[in-house]
């Protein structure tokens, strides 16, 4: 699919998040069934994170067993581990596939965070001169 440049500007603040640079993605299950969210590319995050409520929206009947972790500031989260698709979109449209090897965590939060487990296979530049963001 991929057959250009995605070059995405991250001057905007989505909701209540710091300015950053955010990707338009689709979160599709093993079944074949999709959601889009919009997406901040984490670069220190090892494991891309979605919101707990797509996978409601994707497949409510299943509930994976929650992964009890510590995160830096000590407070304990319940994620929920789940293997998917990530569809990142350009101009609305398919511009590349990627299937996280160990799956995705889901928790709350009303935007995905891109880990380093999908950036891995790309390579991008972030301009913070001109907030400017390339994906290849």
């Amino acid at each position: 699919m991929r057959n250009s440049v995605l070059e995405v500007a991250y001057t905007k603040i989505v909701g209540k998040h710091r300015p950053g640079p955010y990707v338009d993605i689709v979160v599709r299950t093993m079944n074949g069934e999709s959601e889009p969210v919009k997406a901040l590319l984490d670069s220190g995050a090892s494991i891309t994170w979605i919101p707990k409520s797509i996978l409601k929206e994707l497949h409510p009947e299943h509930r994976p067993l929650p992964l009890m972790i510590s995160t830096p500031l000590k407070k304990v989260k319940k994620m929920y581990p789940r293997k998917v698709h990530i569809l990142i979109l350009k101009d609305g449209k398919p511009w590349e596939a990627v299937r996280p090897i160990f799956g995705v965590l889901a928790g709350e939060s009303d935007i995905a965070y891109l880990g380093r487990d999908v950036m891995d296979s790309f390579r991008i530049t972030l301009d913070g001169e001109t907030c400017r963001m390339e994906l290849k």
